[in-house]
C-alpha cells in the first residue's frame, strides 16, 4: 500500500490530466493507494477533475492486477522512487508504461523500447515528448 506524498508525483499527473482533457482526449485517471491527502483531493476539485479521477484506497494484490489488466496505460509520476515493483508488474502483463526519471527506474526502463521515459515529475516534458 502506498501513502499519498509529494514524492509520488500525483500532483504532476493531475496537471497532465487536465492538460490532456483540454486537448480533447477522453481519459480517466485511477489512483490505487492507501492514505489520504487533502492536497490531492483539493487539487482534483480545484482543477475540476472529479469526473475524470478515481481514488481507490488500497486493494489486495489480486485486485490490483485485475485493475491493471483493465487499464490502457500505467503512469508512474514519482519524483523519488527506487525500482518500483508495480512498473515491473505492468511490464510483465504488457501494459504500456509512462515513467518519470526517478531514482532507480533508469535501470529497468528504456525510453521508446519498453516505456516512455521522461524528466522527473515534469508533466510538460512527457507531453512534449508525445508531441501533444
Amino acid at each position: 500500500m502506498v501513502l499519498f506524498s509529494l514524492e509520488k508525483g500525483y500532483h504532476y499527473a493531475l496537471d497532465a490530466l487536465r492538460f490532456l482533457l483540454h486537448k480533447g482526449y477522453n481519459i480517466h485517471y485511477t489512483i490505487i493507494a492507501g492514505g489520504l491527502s487533502e492536497e490531492i483531493h483539493y487539487q482534483i476539485k480545484y482543477l475540476q477533475l472529479e469526473d475524470y479521477t478515481s481514488i481507490i484506497p488500497g486493494l489486495p494484490q489480486t485486485e490490483v492486477f485485475k485493475k491493471m489488466a483493465e487499464a490502457d496505460i500505467f503512469l508512474l509520476p514519482s519524483v523519488e522512487e527506487g525500482i518500483a515493483n508495480v512498473v515491473l508488474e505492468a511490464m510483465v502483463i504488457g501494459l504500456p508504461v509512462v515513467s518519470s526519471d526517478c531514482g532507480g527506474m533508469a535501470e529497468v526502463v528504456e525510453d521508446g523500447v519498453n516505456t516512455c521515459y521522461s524528466g522527473t515529475g515534469m508533466y510538460t516534458t512527457w507531453l512534449i515528448n508525445w508531441k501533444l
